[in-house]
């Protein structure tokens, strides 16, 4: 059975060096704020500081970051979504949040792992955002993996933002240490034949498919390697097997998460499988 093409994948000599520019993004957008933003102290708390009392979520984990953000009037962050439990509290002037749930998550525009707009809106608009004002002494939740922008108001805006570790966080992490199911000998075609049927195992197993992660990489323009072809290629039944086995283990990792939040775990962990 031929595995499924990749025509959008391509290789670089440096996984880490992207050398990519948005297609999308406008100088010109409604969004287009400067972001004077200055974090002026971040301070952290080892995991066994975080109190387990009532309104800390079960899964929060890891250590807490403070961060105190100082900023300009009328200055603002782009759409994105962190991973860890956020708690904002306003101490000076006002700040908006517009926050759209992670149910959300595949109506936005994201490019991949390790682009500089990793876990960014590339293009705004045509969100259905929820929107908070906040006012001095005001404090707002943001989930992991929920969506959100800023603006501040018309005068200077001071707010102290503390991070939680979260399951998403954790799993995320315990995806990058998985062996994968590849060899270094094999040519290039081997190996992205075998890439395409690893992760169409674990993206069908959170309900997506390789076309998502095919959405966020055609976001982005690459000076790229030429790309090795599989379409057509065929792999050894007891090869396919074993990346199919290993498929599997990589999914159930991500069943300990609600639904909600799997798809954007696994598609980070897709890039980052492709990126090598």
């Amino acid at each position: 059975v031929p595995v499924p093409a990749m025509p959008w994948y391509r290789r670089w000599p440096h996984g880490d060096s992207w050398r990519a520019a948005a297609r999308t993004r406008s100088a010109t957008s409604t969004r287009a704020l400067p972001k004077v933003l200055m974090v002026w102290c971040t301070q952290r708390a080892a995991p066994s500081a975080i109190p387990s009392a009532p309104g800390v979520p079960g899964d929060a984990c890891g250590e807490a970051k403070a961060n105190v953000w100082i900023s300009c009037p009328s200055t603002g962050a782009s759409t994105h979504y962190d991973l860890g439990y956020n708690v904002v509290l306003q101490l000076y002037g006002s700040k908006t949040f517009e926050l759209l749930p992670s149910e959300a998550f595949l109506e936005l525009q994201i490019p991949p792992t390790g682009h500089p707009y990793a876990r960014q809106v590339l293009k705004e608009g045509g969100y259905n955002f929820s929107s908070f004002e906040l006012q001095q002494g005001d404090a707002l939740y943001v989930p992991p993996l929920w969506a959100h922008r800023t603006t501040t108001g018309k005068g200077m805006s001071i707010s102290l933002n503390i991070f939680i570790g979260s399951a998403a966080e954790q799993v995320a992490e315990q995806l990058t240490t998985l062996a994968l199911p590849f060899e270094a000998s094999w040519p290039g075609d081997m190996m992205q034949a075998a890439a395409s049927l690893y992760l169409q195992v674990i993206l069908k197993e959170v309900g997506i498919g390789l076309e998502h992660v095919a959405a966020r990489w055609n976001l982005v323009e690459l000076q790229e390697e030429d790309a090795a072809s599989c379409s057509g290629l065929n792999i050894e039944m007891a090869t396919r097997a074993k990346i199919h086995n290993r498929g599997k283990e990589a999914a159930s990792v991500l069943q300990v998460l609600p639904p909600e939040h799997r798809i954007p775990i696994a598609l980070d962990y897709a890039d980052d499988v492709l990126l090598g």
